[in-house]
């Protein structure tokens, strides 16, 4: 057992890598991160070594009945995909579903071999992985603040924000929504039992709530709300007035996070591509309602669909996905897949809802999860490897504290 939690700690790790460490192959149609590798190889090993003690593997019912059900219409949208589309492209759509079902299975080894004791050890390395990825933000804003250069590579040329190390301010953005729940939900249920561990919790919130708004990504603001809504909601309501004061502030005090709100409401020329995205979707889910186009065939099928520009043939590495992972899932799965992927999202939110109340890790998992729903409009950060992983450990320890 200490063999894979030895294991988890590493791939936990990895998110700090983020996108820095990526390979393509495919013709670089594809490319796996080394978290992905970790993952294959944490769920293996777990596998193994639960047959190996002949101890018996639990499903958490709440959560694996929907998954299995989405994962299965999910491959009979991929057979059926492969009527109008070469083999070869549904096999890549193929290891999509395999990473999902592979990134879904952390939560349930998490489940099933972290004591319940042990919890808050968990969080506390998290949140000592997350700070590592703050600082590694502040030094790109510092020393790397211009990412045109990477465009030849298929990135966006961000200039003057924090993309740490996923090279993108939105998903980046989302791990820092993540660190300031679990500090706060923490700090508000008084769970901390010595005064330095308190203000080490108080200085991670506030850097967490520093490298969000420096991201200026208006999905990582609208995601931070949200998170802060749900928390005050449940636990306290004084959060959420000291928390608009503190943004409110901030905006008044950084002219260029004004400057991105505004450019939401009149439409900058990101949001106008961001719309052209959910248009593309909603096209391709009208040509194929039912079970959708493949999961995830979705970047061939816009290519087949003549949805790219000249400029840019195959969507770059963002091509694979929608600006809506809700978006994304009906266009590969139609209404079938559409219903299940609810299904999921409705059984994950009252089980975290039920406990919120009576401990801090649920809290936190509850906010982050409603943070993620409304986040994964904007951009695909369901499907995000790095994110997703961590919001199934996060679920998995919730589910371990509440057993």
């Amino acid at each position: 057992m200490e063999l894979i939690q030895y294991l988890l700690v590493i791939t936990l790790f990895t998110q700090v890598a983020g996108q820095l460490i990526r390979f393509k192959f495919l013709g670089g149609l594809t490319a796996i991160t080394i978290t992905d590798i970790l993952v294959i190889l944490l769920l293996a090993v777990s596998l193994f070594y639960l047959m190996a003690i002949k101890k018996r593997f639990k499903l958490t019912p709440q959560t694996a009945i929907p998954v299995l059900i989405f994962s299965a219409i999910a491959i009979g949208s991929n057979f059926l995909a492969t009527i109008y589309l070469p083999s070869k492209d549904v096999m890549i759509g193929s290891l999509f579903l395999i990473r999902f079902l592979a990134l879904f299975m952390i939560s349930q080894i998490v489940f099933n071999l972290i004591p319940k004791d042990k919890v808050t050890n968990w969080v506390n390395l998290i949140l000592f992985f997350g700070v590592i990825f703050i600082i590694l933000g502040f030094a790109q804003l510092a020393f790397y603040p211009d990412l045109t250069a990477l465009t030849a590579y298929g990135w966006d040329p961000h200039q003057r924000r924090i993309v740490s190390t996923f090279l993108d301010p939105n998903y980046a953005g989302f791990i820092y929504v993540i660190m300031f729940a679990l500090t706060t939900s923490y700090l508000l249920f008084k769970r901390v039992a010595k005064k330095v561990t308190i203000y080490v919790y108080l200085v991670i919130a506030i850097l967490s709530l520093v490298a969000t708004v420096l991201t200026f990504s208006r999905s990582s603001y609208l995601a931070l709300i949200v998170a802060v809504v749900v928390i005050s909601a449940i636990k306290s309501f004084k959060l959420f007035g000291l928390m608009m004061v503190i943004i409110a502030t901030m905006l008044v005090l950084v002219p260029q996070a004004r400057t991105r709100i505004v450019g939401a409401i009149s439409i900058d020329e990101t949001a106008r591509a961001r719309i052209q995205s959910w248009e593309n979707a909603i096209y391709i889910f009208q040509k194929n309602p039912v079970l959708g186009v493949g999961f995830n065939t979705y970047r061939f099928t816009q290519v087949r669909y003549d949805l790219f520009s000249s400029e840019n043939p195959l969507g770059g590495n963002s091509g694979s996905g929608s600006d809506s992972s809700l978006l994304l899932v009906a266009a590969t799965t139609g209404v079938a897949g559409l219903l299940a992927f609810l299904a999921l999202i409705a059984f994950i939110l009252k089980m975290l809802f039920k406990n919120a109340r009576k401990n801090p890790i649920t809290l936190a998992a509850l906010a982050i999860f409603v943070a993620l729903l409304v986040h994964t409009q904007f951009v695909n950060s369901f499907f995000y490897p790095q994110i997703i992983l961590l919001v199934w450990v996060i679920i998995g320890l919730a589910q371990v504290n509440d057993s």
